[in-house]
This record gives C-alpha cells, structure tokens and sequence, in this order.
C-alpha cells in the first residue's frame, strides 16, 4: 500500500498553511536569498502599463509581455532578484516537484564543509513556492541562468492545479539576449476577487 495525494493538498500547503500575505511576500523572498541574490525587487502595480521598466533588474522579453497581457486582470505583483536563476531541469525538477529536497542536500554540503553564516540556506521544505497562491491566482515564473541562451516562462493557474492531478503548465522558451541570470515572478489578479 502507499500513500496518494488529493491535488487540493497544493491549496493546503500554499493559501492556507500561509497565513498572511506578510508571510507569503517572505516565503517568496526567502528564495531570492536562497538562490544567492544580492537585490530583490517588489512592484504592487495595477497593471502591466504601470511597469518601471528602468527598476527592473533585467529587461522584460517582449513575448513574455504578449503571455502576460493575456492573463493580465486586477493587479499585479512583480518580485524579481538576481539570483542564480534556474535552468529548464531545475525549473522542472526544482521548482514543479512540492518537497523537493534539493535545498537540504545543499544545507548538509554547507554544514559539513563548515562554510561561514553568508551560506545558509533559509527554505528547505520545498513548499515556499507555493504561498505564491495566497497573493493572486495566477504565477508566471520567468527565469534563466547566466549561461542559458534560453528565458524559461511557465504559467500557473492554481485553480486548475487545484482540480486535476494532469493539470500541465503551458510554457515557453524564449532566446535571450545578454548573460545574466535572474528569476522574475509575475503574480496576476486579486485573489479576494475570484
């Protein structure tokens, strides 16, 4: 016999496990931290048009900009960092699998190497991701790493998450200009609206 899992369980974890927005914004930037950022940034915009495009940390692909706009409804929180970012099989493995435990195995590396306080690892349950659903009800997940040629976009529709096990995430791969890495989170409509 062996445990299965309702797909409600990713509600569970994310809206009602986190219990404020305070909380989830944290959860969120936590990651950043994680993924060795230096700068995070947040925008509460109402709309894409509201975009300080010269505060980004990296300019924003203009096909994302087409995909976005299409969900666009009320509100939208942009947290982007510098960080690390993450290629396809991280955004795959990393990201999509709920309790990825690749966050503990770095945490033990760093504990047996004996590394100093500016490597510790603050998230390592594999959920964090998931407080994105408390803030809006769509997630876009835009990342690429300093090597990649490629911009990785995945939407999110934690409704349809929610009620299907074989829910797929669309998603796009988008040439790149420049080397740098970053993680740019799209979070797209009021959750108290829906």
């Amino acid at each position: 016999m062996k445990f299965t899992y309702n797909p409600r369980i990713i509600k569970h974890l994310g809206t009602e496990l986190i219990t404020s927005d305070e909380i989830a914004i944290t959860e969120l930037i936590k990651n950043s931290y994680d993924a060795k950022a230096d700068k995070v940034r947040i925008q509460f915009l109402d709309n894409l048009g509201e975009i300080k495009e010269n505060e980004l940390l990296a300019p924003i692909p203009e096909e994302v900009k087409t995909h976005i706009s299409e969900c666009e409804g009320h509100g939208l929180i942009l947290l982007e960092d510098n960080g690390e970012g993450m290629d396809y099989d991280t955004l795959e493995s990393g990201f999509f699998e709920v309790g990825y435990r690749g966050k503990i195995d770095e945490k033990n590396e760093i504990k047996e190497s004996g590394a100093d306080d500016e490597s510790i690892i603050l998230g390592d349950k594999g959920i964090g991701r998931l407080s994105a659903q408390r803030l809006a009800p769509v997630l876009f997940v835009e990342t690429t790493t300093e090597s990649d040629t490629k911009t990785f976009l995945v939407k999110i529709d934690w409704k349809e998450f929610i009620s299907s096990e074989n829910t797929e995430a669309p998603e796009w791969k988008i040439d790149k200009s420049g080397n740098h890495s970053y993680t740019r989170l799209w979070l797209l409509g009021d959750e108290s609206r829906d």
